[in-house]
């Protein structure tokens, strides 16, 4: 090999090294964030909801009954409660941090890849019809986000919910953000949840290569 190629060779590696240091640095953390070291993230949450760490989820399901079904088997690490009445379905944010690598999101069908997380979702909260499957940017990562409406029971009467669930790619794990709330309180919910999402930070980033 001439000293010339191995030249090339060697600029090329070190600027695919440099675009994954860059690429997997992330944006900077926000301040006024909640930071979880063990997870791997960290995120700002509205104003006005109470952010509950995995040791009190007791007290989200008094607050939120809609949660009480999933807290005992999700892998969650964070849930995030909105303006309400206790015990009148106050809108959720749930944070999961799902141990091993996440589907390709930049090169699969959101179609295709939301197939499988649908039944998930309707195993862990009840009939699912989503309206939307769509890929979208958080913390400059392919993410998917899917949105629909579940048919759930509680306190003996059957309602509808609205779901948003963004699957975020990290290292050797994924984040599951899955927003709950009242179809008649998405004016003011929605739009809080997408801050949630446009603050979240990947501290644990994948490798580009």
């Amino acid at each position: 090999m001439s000293r010339g190629s191995f030249k090339l060779i060697l600029l090329a590696l070190l600027t695919l090294a440099a675009i994954d240091v860059v690429l997997s640095r992330g944006k900077a953390v926000p301040p006024g964030s909640y930071v979880d070291d063990r997870g791997g993230f960290s995120l700002v949450p509205p104003e006005g909801w109470h952010a509950l760490a995995a040791e009190r989820f007791r007290e989200a399901a008094d607050i939120n009954p809609a949660l009480a079904a999933s807290l005992a088997d999700r892998q969650l690490a964070l849930v995030l409660i909105g303006p309400g009445t206790v015990g009148q379905g106050a809108s959720s944010v749930q944070v999961a941090v799902v141990p091993g690598d996440s589907p390709g999101l930049s090169e699969r069908d959101p179609q295709a890849l939301a197939r499988p997380i649908e039944a998930e979702i309707e195993k862990t909260f009840g009939p699912f019809t989503r309206d939307s499957a769509r890929r979208r940017n958080v913390d400059g990562l392919a993410a998917l986000e899917l949105s629909g409406l579940l048919e759930t029971r509680a306190g003996g009467r059957q309602f509808r919910v609205r779901l948003i669930q963004v699957l975020v790619p990290g290292d050797r794990r994924h984040y599951l953000l899955t927003f709950l709330g009242s179809p008649a309180r998405e004016s003011s919910d929605v739009p809080a949840f997408q801050a949630v999402l446009s603050s979240f930070r990947v501290l644990r980033r994948p490798s580009v290569f």
